[in-house]
Formats: C-alpha cells, sequence, structure tokens
C-alpha cells in the first residue's frame, strides 16, 4: 500500500519531495519508511506531537 501511494504522489507531482513524521524511536513505521527509501532528515519539535523523527523521500526520476 505505502508504494502505491508513493507512485500514486510522484505521477502526479514528479517534482514533489514526500515527507513523513514519525515518534523518535526506531519502530515499524520507521521499518517501513526506510525500506521504502525515506531518508532520516532531522528531530523536530512537533507542535501536536512533540519531539518526532522527519523523512523525506524525493522521487528517484526528477531530474
Amino acid at each position: 500500500m505505502a508504494q502505491a501511494l508513493i507512485r500514486i504522489a510522484f505521477d502526479t507531482g514528479p517534482q514533489l519531495t514526500i515527507a513523513a513524521q514519525t515518534l523518535p524511536e526506531e519502530s515499524a513505521s520507521t521499518t517501513i519508511l526506510k525500506k521504502r527509501g525515506f531518508q532520516f532528515v532531522a528531530e523536530l519539535d512537533n507542535f501536536e506531537d512533540g519531539k518526532v523523527w522527519e523523512w523525506h523521500l524525493k522521487n528517484p526520476r526528477r531530474n
């Protein structure tokens, strides 16, 4: 399912960078993001959730 959503996003906007946030700990969520090619960017303070990890995925076909 995650891969299908990534494909839809990049088909719609090839120049997009997809961002995701997780709790600041290794978990099933971080494992899925890593398997899909997301890169850890930073630990941030989220207004609602407190500290979170931010992950980005750029389209590998992007010029």
